[in-house]
C-alpha cells in the first residue's frame, strides 16, 4: 500500500496553516514586549499576562503540527499529517462513503460568524476519520478522483486545484492571512525598530 503512486492530495485549509504559523509568531512578539517590564517589576498579574500567551503559543504549534490532508492512492486513501511523518492508510475497498460537514456558527442575534467545513469518511470496519479544514472545491476534485479510481479509471488524471481556486476556495483564510501578516509585520517593527 506504501509504495502506490499518489492521484490526489487535498490541500490545506489557509485558516490552519495561518493561525499555526502566525499566531505564536505574533504571540511571541506580544511576550517580547511586555518580558521587559516583568522583568523589572515581578508583577504577579504580568507574569499571568505572559503566560496566557505563551499557552497559546504551545497551542498554535501543536495545531500546525497535527494538520492532516487526504492522499488517493491506487489502491488506497490514506491520511497523513502535513508536517509529521506519520499517517493512517486503509484500502480503497473499504471506504463506504465521504461526505462534507459543514457547520455554521451563529452569535446571539442570528448572524454567521464562521462556517467550519470537514470531510468524513466511513469505512467498512466502523471506523470514521474527519479531516477539519477540507475547501469544497479540493472536496469535489476529491470525491472525482475516488469515484475514477473505483472504476478503475485510475489512469485519468484528475486536475488539481490552481492556486488561484485555492484562495478562492480558502477566501476567509486568505483575509486572516492578511490581517495576520499586517499585524504580526506592524508589531515586529515596532518592537525591533526603536
Amino acid at each position: 500500500m506504501g509504495t502506490e503512486m499518489v492521484r490526489y492530495r487535498t490541500l490545506p485549509s489557509l485558516i490552519f496553516l495561518t493561525l499555526g504559523l502566525f499566531g505564536p509568531l505574533f504571540l511571541g512578539l506580544l511576550i517580547q514586549l511586555m518580558l521587559p517590564s516583568f522583568l523589572q517589576t515581578h508583577d504577579i498579574l504580568l507574569g499571568v499576562c505572559i503566560s496566557i500567551p505563551a499557552l497559546f503559543i504551545i497551542l498554535g504549534f501543536y495545531s500546525l503540527l497535527t494538520i492532516r490532508v487526504v492522499e488517493l492512492r491506487d489502491e488506497s486513501i490514506a491520511f497523513p499529517y502535513l508536517f509529521l511523518p506519520f499517517r493512517k492508510e486503509y484500502p480503497l475497498d473499504e471506504l463506504v462513503s465521504s461526505t462534507k460537514d459543514v457547520r455554521k456558527m451563529v452569535d446571539n442575534y442570528g448572524s454567521k460568524v464562521y462556517t467550519y467545513r470537514s470531510a468524513v469518511f466511513s469505512f467498512s470496519n466502523g471506523q470514521k476519520v474527519i479531516i477539519g479544514g477540507v475547501g469544497a472545491k479540493d472536496f469535489k476534485q476529491l470525491v472525482k478522483a475516488i469515484s475514477l479510481s473505483r472504476w478503475k479509471y485510475g489512469q485519468v488524471p484528475v486536475k488539481r486545484l490552481s492556486l488561484k481556486q485555492y484562495l478562492f476556495d480558502n477566501i476567509g483564510g486568505l483575509f486572516w492571512t492578511i490581517f495576520f501578516l499586517i499585524m504580526t509585520t506592524g508589531l515586529a517593527i515596532g518592537i525591533f525598530g526603536r
